[in-house]
């Protein structure tokens, strides 16, 4: 990142001056840590929603996915949109139709309500978070601040699901649920009235076009596969999740088609050409499924093992909370320093030692403990993992794609859960059901299900970090074995 000092910064045609760098910086930052939080904060108000507004378990469900399936489904389209008609205005757009979700999720009265509520939370978000990646290269437009940027923001979403979590607890408890939705209101507000003052107007330099059947086909295909995936999680019947996957995944076919024929695709495929970008987003796919699992099954373990009550739950979170902001906010050097793909490695050796640890809740260890010291390790990896991963997807994409490589990216992010999250809920379920068939105490049963889908995930992030080695070793000794030019000396 960029010094103290106010900068005038010239980037493309039609760009505004950017004086204060940092500030734009904290403003992206802080919208986009508040899009995710939004996202996580109504898990524990959901017992509370179904009573208040008396919905059915499936009714529930539906609450809760609305969000990240319009977020994950739309992201693409979003990103082109901000492409083609400007970050800034996309990023104000999409951030004031969040506003507007969370206020109406706030008053919600009835199912339909907070339904069409927490789609419009996920369609802003869809439209600002794409948009605000696309701002990061005009406010930091050398390469090594803008490296940096991109680092620290690596570590927005996993912070974003931790403050949710933090927040959660006290309010449902103390307050209402309805209040867990004012600070999303107030930020975005504020983020509307300064984004003209603190942010560049990029106008692009070349006029493009949406793709429009590419842009339908691929938002109905990821909101499929997003809302089966969600539903999976959830333990719907197969009747509703065979036939959402199966069409997701004809459907983004079908838009993979339809691309390949294109003069101006929705999705570049300069994007989708570099195997290293492709690797990276894998890389960050495993991450966030582990980071989303731990937020699933750790309350459990807390509430079922402990006895914690949501406040406690809460306040067990806080060292991991604080690892995560510290190392987030190191981020940056540490990826000056070691590089993206030496930082990536190391996280995904240290968030495997973490989920380790973490698996010893199979054998009902005390807080402080072997879990406690997962707690602190494993954030620690998960943000590496995070920065490393998306300075590499970010690193060398043109100007005028930015806003839908930033999509790609969020949509990775959102994928990338479900998939392992339902894996690891079926090894936790079916690890419970083969102990109990033996004979055990669901009381043991249950965390020793936990424990032993966190282990099999610390060997899965441990693979990874490996095969990343000697990928990097052989890459390293090819190019040593390359034989160097011999000079011409003349005769």
């Amino acid at each position: 990142m960029t010094g103290s000092q106010d900068r005038v910064i010239g980037a493309e045609s039609g760009v505004a001056s950017v004086r204060r760098p940092q500030a734009a910086f904290a403003l992206l930052g802080t919208v986009q840590v508040t899009l995710l939080m939004a996202m996580m904060v109504i898990a524990v108000a959901l017992p509370t929603i179904q009573r208040e507004l008396g919905l059915d378990r499936a009714q529930l469900a539906l609450v809760n996915s609305a969000y990240p399936v319009s977020f994950c489904g739309l992201l693409l389209l979003g990103g082109r949109l901000g492409d083609v008609f400007g970050h800034r205005r996309a990023f104000m757009w999409g951030t004031a139709i969040f506003a507007a979700g969370s206020a109406a999720t706030a008053v919600a009265s009835g199912l339909g309500l907070i339904l069409l509520a927490r789609f419009g939370q996920g369609i802003g978000a869809a439209l600002a978070t794409p948009a605000a990646m696309g701002l990061l290269g005009p406010v930091f437009p050398e390469r090594r601040a803008y490296a940096r940027a991109m680092a620290v923001w690596g570590g927005f979403p996993i912070i974003g699901g931790v403050v949710g979590l933090l927040l959660s607890g006290p309010i449902v408890s103390w307050a209402s649920w309805r209040w867990a939705f004012l600070p999303p209101v107030l930020v975005a507000i504020a983020a509307v009235a300064l984004a003209p003052v603190l942010l560049p107007g990029v106008r692009p330099s070349t006029r493009q076009r949406v793709d429009v059947a590419g842009a339908l086909l691929v938002t109905a295909g990821l909101a499929a596969t997003c809302y089966s995936l969600e539903e999976a999680g959830e333990g719907a019947s197969s009747s509703i999740v065979v036939p959402s996957a199966c069409s997701g995944v004809l459907l983004l076919v079908a838009f993979g088609f339809v691309e390949a024929r294109r003069r101006n695709p929705l999705l570049p495929v300069v994007l989708l050409a570099s195997v290293r970008r492709l690797a990276a987003l894998a890389c960050i796919a495993s991450g966030a499924a582990a980071v989303f699992s731990l937020s699933f099954f750790l309350p459990l373990y807390f509430q079922q093992t402990y006895g914690f009550s949501p406040v406690a739950t809460s306040a067990a979170y806080l060292p991991y909370a604080f690892m995560m902001f510290l190392t987030s906010s190191l981020s940056g050097r540490l990826v000056d320093w070691m590089g993206p793909r030496v930082t990536t490695i190391a996280g995904f050796a240290i968030g495997s030692a973490g989920l380790f640890l973490l698996g010893t809740m199979s054998t009902g260890q005390p807080y402080f403990g072997p879990i406690l010291a997962g707690m602190i390790t494993f954030p620690l990896g998960a943000v590496l993992i995070f920065s490393g991963t998306t300075v590499v997807i970010m690193e060398g994409v043109p100007a005028e794609h930015a806003g839908v490589a930033g999509g790609l990216l969020n949509a990775t992010i959102e994928l990338g859960p479900t998939i392992g999250f339902a894996a690891l809920v079926s090894i936790a379920a079916s690890w419970t059901a083969g102990l109990l068939d033996v004979g055990i105490a669901p009381e043991k049963a249950l965390p020793a299900g936990y424990g032993a889908a966190l282990t099999i995930g610390a060997v899965g992030y441990l693979a990874i970090a490996m095969s990343s080695l000697v990928y990097i070793w052989r890459q390293s000794s090819r190019r040593r074995a390359k034989p160097r030019p011999v000079p011409h000396t003349g005769a």
